[in-house]
This record gives structure tokens, sequence and C-alpha cells, in this order.
């Protein structure tokens, strides 16, 4: 899918396959194996955040909109993540350790500083699926369950998730592989044209009951008006959104798993570089939005989100280039 050439000569290859679906599953275009067994991973988030949404959470515990967008997001744990993740935690009336995400150093380099010089551990609010856990954690509540091993597969609220992936992605919950992601929540596989075929009924809702059409509303909206909090400042999803606005929402996954919803058109993109790198996204994303959304610069937008190979001086020294045929 996608070639990287150092100076003017082949260095690399990343193999990977990707599929544009609508809302009914059909098939528009695919490169590779449509149906290869996909881990949903980080791009689940949206999904995930339909759960707690339909359960009440945001209702009960009045949900801002960027609050909905943390909760959907793999942030870097600046310092508005963590404000929005602490602010969510005192709404819930939760502990910090509550959160069963464990704990990772932080992305976000000034944070990663500040606990250095500080000579603190990283602690769980700084793992990039915070959001998503204190999230759940209050939908729990609203549920009345208990906040001890929400995150294990048996808990009402992991079966209720379970739910929401069948139901958008058209398949029974007992056919759905899991394993356990790296936040230690349940990860889904699917094929990938179902991955797709969920962000394709998250932007075009019609074939959803009225409660997932309320969710996914919510979630569609937090995703289109703050990228940058989805993600962060910089990541692909953010660049898309800044760019592209509302017609492009993303959401990424671990693993080089990347899912699209294109609102005006109704289609829903999924993306898996076999080998897991992510660095082969930018030109994929490229190469295949060029195909589907019109009246835009895609030689400017190509520089902007897959920007020249730079060395330690900051000199262009090579690029990547998606390598598959357009159509």
């Amino acid at each position: 899918m996608a070639h990287i050439y150092r100076g003017e000569s082949l260095e690399s290859v990343h193999f990977g396959q990707a599929v544009v679906v609508d809302s009914l599953g059909r098939i528009l275009h695919a490169w590779g194996d449509a149906s290869a067994p996909t881990f949903l991973r980080s791009s689940a988030k949206p999904f995930q955040a339909m759960t707690t949404i339909s359960l009440g959470a945001d209702e009960q515990f009045s949900w801002t909109c960027p609050e909905r967008a943390v909760i959907i997001s793999s942030h870097d744990a600046s310092a508005e993540h963590l404000a929005i993740v602490e602010h969510l935690l005192r709404k819930g009336l939760l502990e910090e350790d509550s959160l069963r995400c464990g704990p990772h150093p932080p992305i976000n380099g000034s944070t990663r500083d500040a606990l250095i010089r500080a000579g603190v551990s990283p602690r769980p609010i700084h793992n990039n699926c915070s959001g998503k856990h204190a999230g759940m954690l209050m939908a729990a509540r609203t549920m009345g369950w208990s906040i001890e091993e929400y995150e294990k597969p048996d808990h009402p609220l992991q079966q209720a998730n379970a739910q929401t992936i069948g139901r958008l992605a058209q398949i029974d919950p007992k056919n759905i592989p899991l394993a356990i992601d790296g936040c230690a929540v349940p990860t889904f596989c699917l094929p990938l044209e179902k991955i797709a075929q969920m962000y394709a009924r998250l932007v075009d809702d019609a074939g959803l009951d009225s409660r997932d059409q309320r969710s996914a509303h919510l979630v569609r909206e937090a995703m289109q008006l703050h990228p940058e909090l989805v993600s962060w400042s910089g990541h692909l999803t953010d660049k898309l959104g800044q760019h592209l606005g509302s017609r492009v929402i993303s959401k990424g996954g671990a693993e080089g798993v990347f899912g699209i919803g294109l609102p005006e058109k109704g289609l829903g993109i999924a993306i898996k570089i076999i080998d897991g790198n992510p660095r082969a996204l930018p030109a994929v994303v490229c190469q295949i939005l060029s195909l589907l959304l019109h009246g835009v610069d895609w030689a400017t937008m190509t520089s902007i989100l897959n920007p020249p190979i730079l060395n330690t001086r900051r000199d262009p020294v090579g690029r990547i280039e998606a390598c598959f045929v357009r159509a």
C-alpha cells in the first residue's frame, strides 16, 4: 500500500488492505482482502462511547461536547486532556485509582518532561485511554453496576459494549472473537469490511434504532467539532478535522488500524497496515479520500497530511507514497 523512498531509491514497503463500504454493507472499493480479520483496537472508541451514552451516562452527568470527545479519545495527556478527565472523575464521584487502564508515559512531551523533572511516575490518568475508562466508570455508576473489575469481559458494561459492536456490525456478538486490549478492556476482531460498515452507520444512522441514532449523533458531533481532543495536535485525526472540517471523522487504533466516516457520503472506510506501522497511514488515507471527496486541492492537502521524511536537521530526505491503484 505504501512505498518509502530515501532520496529517489525505494527503501521500504508497507503492505495492507483497505475497504470503502456504505451503511448497508455494500463494498464500493477494496484493496487487498476486505474480509481480513482485524482487531478494532482504539478504533472501537466511538462505539464504546455510544454504549456509555445509550446507558444514560451523558444525561446523568451532563456531559459536554468536549467531554464526549475525550471519552472517545486516544489522548496525549496534554494539560487540556488531563483537566477534562479529572473533571469527569469529579463529576462521577470517582477516584483516579478506580481507573483500570494502567499507566504509561504521557505521549505529550511537555507532560512527560514535567513528570521526569519532578521524579514522578506516570499514573493511570496519563494513559491515552483514561477518558474512555472514565466514561465507562460513569456508565457503570449510572446503571448501578459495580465499578470493580468493570474492564472484565463478563462485566455488564463490557457485555453492553459487545452488544453495541454487534448491532453496528450486524454480527451476533457471540460470533465476535475477543482479546484484551492494551488498556485491559476487551477488543473485538471483525472482518475489515464490517469495521468500515460500522463507520458508515455512525455517519448514516438511518438504519439504527432511536437510542443508537441519538448516541451516534452525539459521538459524531464530538468528533467533528473537537478532533484535537479525540487525538492531539498534529495527529492525523486532528489534521483531517482541521483541514477537511465536518466532511470527515476518523479514529485510529494500535497496529496500523484506521477508521473513517464521511458524513456527506454516508460511507465508511477501514484501513489496516499489515505490519502495524502507522507511518504509512497518511499516504494511504490521502489516496483513498482523493477518490471520494471532491472540491479539495489534494496536492496541497497531501503535502499537509503526508509531509516529507526529515532528518535530524529537519532537511527533507525522503517521502512516503501510496502505491495502490486509486479505483
